[in-house]
């Protein structure tokens, strides 16, 4: 057993002596037989692929492919020898992370595809195959981006003012933030309050404070343009409930239900009044009266 122990050590020995000499060897080289990109971008929490290739299609399955990170101890992101991963290199943070597309490597093609990118995962990697003296770098930039809220600070009953808060929390880089009327004109507005968080996430809040000359839409814009993100939220406010027509409307409203009232009050007063009359006219009160006025009648006759 501690022989087994041994012999894995003396070949972790032998590879981490292998990639050494090669990286000294890689430095002078410089060829540019590896192809050359452009910085990648990624969102926290995506899947990015960092290419790296042959320019001249060239089968390297048989190869060391080795992917570091210069500012990383160990550097060691990917490293595939004898057709597999060698865990044993690799750093920490990386484990799980990553894979080659071992079908394409017939191609010379030794692109590395990274798994869920953190934050700290930004920075520049190498990419390079032993013995070939072929390396190349990219630049990783992660990002984070987040839907700002809107809400309602304050209303100003005088001079019919809304004051407006917007806040939007997870972002890297620092972004900006800008309020928009409902032309899509820039409105004027507070600093904006910015605080960094755990995790080196930015958050961002503003007000703005804006009246019925502006409109009733608006809309608040956060971006950062070195990741190419923008993120926007509108709102929609009511009529301002100071404002004269607000007044009328409520006066015809009064009037009206005044108008109502005073004809269900009349209409009542006649139901009562058609009663009365009514009961007055049934056959038997009539029968009644009529007695009454015949015996007033016999008693005047036969007093005399």
């Amino acid at each position: 057993m501690l022989g087994a122990a041994v012999l894995v050590s003396l070949r972790t020995f032998r590879m981490l002596l292998l990639l050494c000499t090669n990286s000294l060897i890689l430095k002078s080289s410089g060829d540019g037989s590896i192809s050359s990109f452009q910085p990648i971008t990624a969102l926290m929490g995506d899947d990015v692929i960092l290419p790296c290739g042959l320019k001249n299609p060239t089968d390297v399955s048989s190869k060391t492919v080795v992917w570091t990170k210069p500012s990383l101890d160990p550097l060691f992101i990917h490293v595939y020898q004898s057709g597999r991963l060698v865990h044993q290199v690799q750093h920490p943070s990386y484990r799980y992370r990553t894979t080659l597309f071992e079908d394409q490597l017939l191609n010379g093609n030794v692109s590395l595809k990274l798994l869920r990118v953190k934050i700290s995962d930004a920075g520049t990697y190498v990419c390079s195959i032993q013995l070939m003296e072929m390396k190349a770098s990219v630049l990783l930039i992660v990002g984070a981006a987040s839907s700002p809220v809107i809400d309602l600070a304050n209303f100003d009953g005088d001079d019919g003012r809304w004051v407006l808060r917007c806040q939007s929390s997870g972002w890297r880089p620092q972004p900006e933030l800008s309020w928009l009327d409902s032309e899509g004109h820039v409105l004027p507005a507070g600093p904006t309050q910015t605080l960094r968080g755990p995790g080196d996430l930015y958050s961002v809040n503003s007000t703005a404070t804006v009246g019925k000359k502006n409109g009733n839409r608006f809309t608040c814009r956060v971006q950062q343009k070195h990741i190419n993100q923008m993120r926007e939220t509108h709102v929609q406010l009511q009529a301002h409930p100071n404002t004269s027509s607000d007044y009328t409307w409520l006066w015809v409203l009064c009037a009206v239900s005044a108008v109502l009232i005073l004809l269900i009050i009349c209409v009542a007063i006649k139901m009562i009044i058609n009663y009365y009359t009514r009961r007055d006219q049934r056959p038997e009160t009539r029968d009644l009266d009529r007695k009454t006025e015949t015996e007033k009648c016999q008693r005047f006759l036969f007093s005399e």
